[in-house]
């Protein structure tokens, strides 16, 4: 009996861990925006975040693209230049695992993304299988290296 109840223990302790850093994760990803600091997919192995962000002046680098993940599964990109907001992006996002979660915003990120925490203020969001739209309808590596504001 002694050895049941502590299974039962061991078990409930294992279950309330894993939920806790899951929804300590999800609170991470919830509380602040997120600047994408390098976009790297396998077309082009150097970065292209200057890519996502039209006309972007790339020599004097005035433009970001910030993801804002929200309660609810909704997610905004918002496309700064010159310190303005010229475009919002809506999608949605669900988190998957501590390791894992699915994005599917603009026309640039659509799959499940492996994630990897990147020093104290960001996360590293990598696929193999990330649909990029503005191309064509293949699935391709996509690398994303974000900072939080």
């Amino acid at each position: 009996m002694k050895k049941n109840g502590f299974l039962l223990l061991a078990a409930t302790i294992l279950i309330l861990t894993i939920s806790s850093c899951e929804k300590a994760l999800l609170n991470n990803f919830v509380r602040g925006v997120w600047e994408v600091k390098d976009f790297y997919t396998d077309s082009a192995l150097v970065d292209q975040k200057f890519s996502l962000v039209p006309q972007c002046n790339q020599a004097l680098r005035t433009c970001s693209y910030r993801i804002d993940f929200r309660d609810e599964s909704q997610v905004n990109a918002y496309i700064f230049t010159d310190g303005q907001i010229k475009q919002i992006k809506e999608g949605n996002w669900e988190l998957l695992s501590t390791e894992k979660l699915y994005l599917n915003l603009d026309s640039l990120f659509q799959g499940e993304f492996e994630i990897t925490k990147d020093g104290l203020n960001g996360f590293i969001l990598e696929s193999n299988s990330n649909k990029i739209l503005r191309r064509d309808t293949l699935l391709h590596y996509t690398k994303i290296v974000m900072e939080r504001l």
